[in-house]
């Protein structure tokens, strides 16, 4: 396991191994999603005053056991269908972003729960809980 800080204000990320994310320095990131099995780690920042959400590909979290480049073609597959599914009441693609080691989607920031948090919900949980934010998302009319 590597520490690596974050963002201007330094925030602790741990990955299986090290990646540059100088890419963050000129924001601040106050929040950071990284248990995802995804192969993405996301990021909270504030930028110019105003909040976005980062779905990042190219590092490797202690949950993710995939191939990175993987994750990253995926990622850069799934900026299609954000495109694809653009409607004013989900969340805005605003751009995308490539780094050295990685790929990026930005998003603007809406307050709102993770749909797929395993930290959270078994998988039986997260399709049966009435308390798990799947659940209730496909309950809606």
């Amino acid at each position: 396991m590597v520490k690596v800080c974050i963002g201007s204000n330094k925030l602790l990320l741990e990955l299986r191994e090290y990646h540059d994310f100088n890419w963050l320095k000129a924001v601040k990131v106050f929040t950071v999603f990284d248990q995802q099995d995804s192969g993405n780690i996301c990021f909270g920042i504030i930028e110019n005053d105003e909040r976005y959400f980062i779905k990042y590909a190219g590092a490797r979290n202690l949950e993710y056991t995939g191939d990175i480049k993987s994750a990253i073609k995926r990622l850069k597959e799934a900026k299609k269908v954000y495109q694809h599914i653009d409607h004013p009441l989900l969340i805005q693609c605003i751009g995308t972003f490539q780094t050295e080691q990685g790929y990026g989607l930005k998003f603007k920031w809406v307050e709102g729960e993770c749909m797929h948090n395993h930290w959270d919900f078994t998988p039986f949980e997260k399709y049966n809980s009435p308390d798990s934010p799947f659940v209730k998302l496909r309950s809606l009319s």
